[in-house]
């Protein structure tokens, strides 16, 4: 839903506390960076002040254009899907757009890796198998993550894994359509981007295969200093204790 520009205050000055639209007030700020700020905040039922609040996570971007709202389109696209973030309502403002969406309160898998470190091979099968589904759903739909990482990988109150932030995505990428733009993050980067060549779903392959190697091993497997050329130049190292179960998904 899209509200009047009346509705909502802007994105300067202290976030916390604000109301939006009589609806949701501000908590604190999860995380911010160069797409902007993901803010926690409360949901006002309609019952009044002493009925349940839901906890939602608002992330808000500044607005340029209508590239803007990729994010909103593959958000709608996503909803219903079991391993993706959920859209639950969007409104904008003249200068900012503001998705509302489930919090999860698992946080997000780098957070959850450096606190319990590396995975045994059976649970990073388990988490790998709900985000290739959340990958393979997306490239149904000829959508390319092309940012796919522990950070963006979110975790529920029960373990599962939902995979987020669709500000780099890329739609349209059908029937032998490629992409050229260099995004996405060092250390997860396929090789085709480092090389500034054209590519497709498989860029996104690359940084699960990434992912699963971090959820075993608690480490990137080429040094991020290094990373452009070394991803380039050398074969990968398989670690002594890789099952060939293992060896043989990183292979893919």
């Amino acid at each position: 839903e899209t509200y009047g520009d009346g509705c909502v205050a802007g994105i300067e000055g202290e976030e916390c506390g604000k109301k939006w639209c009589g609806q949701y007030e501000a908590i604190k700020v999860l995380g911010s960076g160069g797409f902007g700020k993901v803010l926690l905040a409360k949901r006002k039922s309609a019952g009044g002040p002493g009925c349940n609040q839901e906890v939602v996570a608002i992330k808000v971007v500044a607005k340029e254009d209508d590239r803007d709202l990729v994010e909103k389109e593959v958000l709608m696209r996503a909803v219903g899907h079991p391993f993706l973030v959920q859209l639950l309502s969007f409104f904008r403002t003249k200068r900012s757009l503001y998705y509302v969406m489930e919090y999860l309160e698992g946080g997000d898998m780098f957070c959850f890796l450096t606190r319990c470190g590396p995975f045994p091979e059976e649970a990073a099968r388990f988490c790998i198998a709900e985000i290739t589904l959340a990958v393979e759903f997306l490239h149904k739909y000829g959508i390319v993550h092309r940012d796919i990482k522990l950070e963006n990988i979110l975790l529920d109150r029960d373990g599962h894994c939902k995979l987020a932030d669709f500000g780099l995505s890329q739609r349209g990428i059908f029937n032998g359509i490629k992409a050229r733009t260099a995004v996405g993050t060092i250390g997860y980067m396929a090789p085709e981007i480092i090389q500034r060549l054209s590519y497709g779903p498989e860029v996104d392959w690359w940084s699960v295969g990434v992912v699963t190697y971090l959820l075993m091993m608690g480490h990137l497997p080429f040094d991020q200093e290094t990373f452009c050329y070394d991803v380039l130049h050398y074969p990968m190292r398989y670690p002594w204790g890789l099952s060939c179960n293992a060896k043989s998904i990183l292979q893919m």
